[in-house]
């Protein structure tokens, strides 16, 4: 019996795609490839609902323990009865091709929620690209940059730091916004590290209120735990905005 390829059961599983009589006529006649649009369609109400964090169906989930060879492994979203329900059955054909319906899955979750999330917005516009230069303070060979994006009118500021050094045991990275004349400051927020603790990043929104005119010089310091909220003194990297 002729059965539609992964892709095509994917689309199928889509409610904006447009229907295909092949695949609809298919569908039709075989409960095997129904359940497996079923199972698709399950993730994609998933995604629209906001909880694409769940686990997948029982249904998707069997179809990559079969592609694996791991049957005894339990699914994540409750006890292992096989797809449809069915212990113990066997589908040399679906072990071909299950994990690839599985990853499209999987892929179609990423692609619902992108597009709930974000249809229709503006791509950002770039109103500064700041180059951060090391003080001596910091690591000679450190390096940064802070992007100002606009989009929707929200304005942010996206700050990178690598290789900064001069961070005492117990300290942290804040990025900060300032005059020329560095006696106003903004504080944006403390940098995280990645996981190897060389680069340090943050995401910032920016008042309304705040323009770049009045505070042009992004700051980075290392600052203590000490419950002072002040600027340390000790900066690590700056550069102008304009």
């Amino acid at each position: 019996m002729w059965h539609p390829d992964p892709d095509a059961l994917t689309l199928a599983a889509l409610p904006a795609e447009p229907p295909d009589l092949q695949v609809d006529a298919h569908l039709t006649a075989c409960a095997l490839c129904r359940e497996e649009v079923a199972a698709l369609r399950d993730t994609v109400a998933m995604a629209q609902a906001g909880d694409a964090a769940m686990p997948p169906p029982a249904r998707v989930w069997q179809a990559v323990l079969d592609e694996l060879g791991d049957t005894a492994a339990p699914s994540p979203s409750g006890p292992d009865r096989g797809i449809g329900g069915r212990s113990g059955a066997t589908r040399p054909r679906w072990r071909r091709w299950a994990l690839p319906v599985a990853t499209a899955a999987a892929g179609l979750v990423a692609g619902v929620v992108l597009g709930v999330g974000f249809a229709g917005a503006p791509r950002p516009a770039m109103l500064a690209q700041v180059p951060l230069a090391p003080l001596a303070a910091a690591d000679p060979a450190a390096s940064g940059s802070a992007d100002v994006l606009e989009s929707g009118g929200m304005r942010q500021v996206e700050v990178t730091v690598d290789d900064p050094g001069g961070i005492r045991p117990g300290a942290y990275l804040e990025a900060w916004l300032m005059d020329a004349a560095g006696t106003r400051l903004y504080s944006l927020g403390a940098l995280a590290p990645e996981v190897d603790g060389s680069r340090f990043r943050g995401t910032f929104a920016l008042p309304a209120d705040l323009t770049l005119d009045q505070f042009g010089v992004v700051d980075v310091s290392a600052e203590s735990l000490d419950g002072d909220p002040s600027h340390s003194g000790t900066s690590l990297l700056r550069g102008h905005t304009a």
